[in-house]
């Protein structure tokens, strides 16, 4: 049980570079064993070989991404070994741990193909289940009411009154995608997450970063798990899609007057203050226009202490918190 001849052949050397300049090299060894009865998997495990993510060692920005395993037409006991090297790492192999033995292509199950993307060469794990996370930041758009303009003044017709539905603006958050390796398939705790907010300061760590978000800024918008099976290993394959809010808008509670701008609280439901009458401690008197006649058909601004608001003034606003939340585990 050995291997009785080891070497590179000159001749089998190559290299390109594209339109890109991306580069790709090839390197081919001749390996013979003492007996017709080793396959690849032998020929391709001699020591001397180099192994997958190692530099080229003429370009140190190329990383070996695979190898081919051939058997030589006339000779059983003869292979002859390719090595693939190129630039980019997760377009020759995608990011998991590249496809068959013999394969410089992805495996085809994205569940796979996706992870380690952006990972140095040098920081891949063979091993699924000691991977590091894969995260993807990405701008989401969400609609709101708008109520007041970019100054904090209301938006309202010549007459004092609000447009009605009132226009809406987009504000702009981030969607943050989270892959992980485990074990097991979610937890019920962990299911139960979906549709909440972050109870204290989450913090990510994506390659190169640490990104600190605040309380009740990030929700849990859905959580996926997929059974994969990969070298040998058996494991489930966690996405987690957060999107995040933010606020930038100090509120300590009440009615609140606007002030230069108009308020951004993130997961909060922002209001007016508006209504058709007011509460005098005892009972509802209807707002009526002109005072003293007919009640309004319309809610009318209000000033935060039941009274109708003053011709023009800016308006005020209440802020709930309409999301439940929980402790998600951190760092993520």
């Amino acid at each position: 049980m050995a291997y009785t001849y080891f070497a590179e052949l000159a001749e089998g050397r190559s290299g390109s570079v594209d339109q890109r300049y991306q580069r790709a090299y090839k390197r081919v060894f001749l390996v013979r064993t003492d007996s017709a009865g080793y396959g690849p998997y032998y020929a391709g495990s001699h020591p001397s070989l180099p192994l997958v993510w190692s530099v080229h060692p003429e370009d140190a920005l190329a990383y070996c991404v695979g190898f081919s395993v051939d058997q030589d037409q006339g000779d059983p006991l003869l292979w002859r070994v390719t090595a693939n090297y190129a630039y980019n790492a997760d377009t020759a192999v995608g990011g998991g741990g590249g496809g068959t033995s013999g394969s410089t292509g992805a495996t085809g199950n994205p569940a796979i193909d996706t992870q380690q993307q952006g990972q140095a060469p040098a920081d891949r794990v063979q091993s699924p289940l000691s991977r590091p996370r894969d995260y993807q930041i990405s701008t989401v758009a969400y609609p709101e009411a708008l109520r007041g303009d970019a100054a904090g003044n209301a938006i309202l017709n010549s007459a004092y009154d609000n447009f009605l539905p009132p226009a809406e603006i987009q504000r702009f958050g981030a969607q943050i995608t989270i892959g992980l390796n485990n074990a097991t398939p979610p937890s019920e705790t962990w299911m139960g997450c979906v549709g909440k907010l972050n109870a204290s300061t989450l913090t990510i760590l994506p390659p190169g970063a640490t990104i600190s978000l605040a309380a009740k800024t990030t929700r849990l918008n859905s959580l996926n798990a997929q059974a994969v099976y990969e070298n040998g290993v058996a494991y489930w394959r966690w996405t987690l899609n957060f999107e995040f809010r933010p606020s930038t808008t100090s509120y300590a509670g009440g009615w609140v007057q606007l002030g230069s701008s108009w308020p951004v609280l993130g997961w909060k439901l922002v209001l007016l203050d508006a209504g058709k009458r007011r509460w005098d401690g005892t009972r509802w008197t209807p707002f009526t226009d002109p005072p003293g006649q007919q009640p309004v058909t319309q809610p009318v601004l209000m000033d935060g202490n039941t009274n109708r608001l003053a011709a023009n003034a800016k308006p005020y606003y209440k802020a709930w918190d309409i999301y439940p939340t929980v402790s998600f585990p951190s760092p993520l």
